[in-house]
């Protein structure tokens, strides 16, 4: 789940920093952000069914199909899927690993935040840094959707290079999303070092090795798209946010926590 939030996160600010002359580029731009920021309004709630697959599949990573619930109440935050749950409210950051069957718990502080914010829109460093490094379209789904394609720019002679295609698909009325796909080709030149590994690895990685001009590559692509239902920007819908205290037992005496019901039995490690 981690890879996953690495990979799409990176995907969006790649996105978003891409630069442009071309005044209906420029507009375009604008609107993928008018989209994007739907997260960041003061009251927000959506589900996300996350699927990523790999060819060819190297480990279980590779593949994932994940269930996402997002609520946002003005300052207070919260995440669940299948395995964890996660609140930022009363000034506290609370992570609960289901697996792990532990509890985490540290004061809220701007690293914290930061941690929660998967769009780092005024990074100017990174705006340059990919700078003309895709081309972007807009189609007409319907009479109410819209979509705008990314593409990389292919650099044949790049030795090693990740090229993206990605579409995101929204309502042209309301400016809320509904599909993102992404579609990811990895290609690295390997080293005799190297190739000598992946001729001793499984099937599935010596599947992923090309010969291209006399020389070994590692070639492999990746798919990943996030399903939005239920997108919501009401107050109504963001105060029923869950709350951290239907898990847990404050004791602001002795600042201890304990756990509730099935979470009794919970590890908790707190940082303060």
């Amino acid at each position: 789940m981690i890879k996953y939030k690495i990979l799409v996160s990176t995907i969006l600010v790649v996105i978003f920093t891409i630069g442009a002359n071309a005044q209906d580029t420029t507009a375009m731009l604008k609107e993928f952000n008018k989209v994007m920021s739907f997260a960041v309004q003061p009251y927000m709630h959506y589900l996300a069914y996350t699927k990523m697959q790999a060819t060819p599949v190297l480990q279980v990573q590779d593949t994932l199909s994940m269930k996402g619930e997002f609520y946002k109440n003005e300052t207070d935050l919260y995440y669940s899927n299948e395995q964890e749950e996660m609140y930022i409210q009363d000034s506290f950051f609370i992570k609960v690993d289901k697996n792990k069957k532990t509890i985490w718990i540290s004061k809220v502080d701007v690293s914290t935040k930061d941690r929660m914010n998967l769009l780092p829109l005024k990074n100017k460093d990174l705006q340059a840094l990919f700078r003309k490094k895709y081309t972007i379209s807009k189609t007409v789904v319907d009479d109410n959707t819209e979509q705008l394609n990314f593409e990389t720019k292919q650099y044949f002679d790049s030795i090693s290079m990740v090229m993206m295609n990605v579409g995101l698909r929204y309502s042209g009325k309301n400016f809320l999303p509904q599909l993102l796909e992404m579609d990811v080709l990895m290609k690295q030149k390997l080293s005799d070092e190297q190739m000598t590994q992946m001729e001793m690895a499984d099937a599935g990685a010596k599947n992923a090795v090309q010969r291209v001009g006399g020389d070994n590559y590692l070639m492999r692509t990746q798919k990943v798209t996030v399903t939005f239902e239920d997108v919501d920007n009401s107050k109504e819908k963001a105060v029923q946010i869950p709350s951290w205290k239907e898990k847990l037992n404050y004791n602001t005496v002795k600042n201890e926590f304990s756990g509730k019901g099935i979470y009794s039995d919970y590890e908790i490690t707190k940082t303060f």
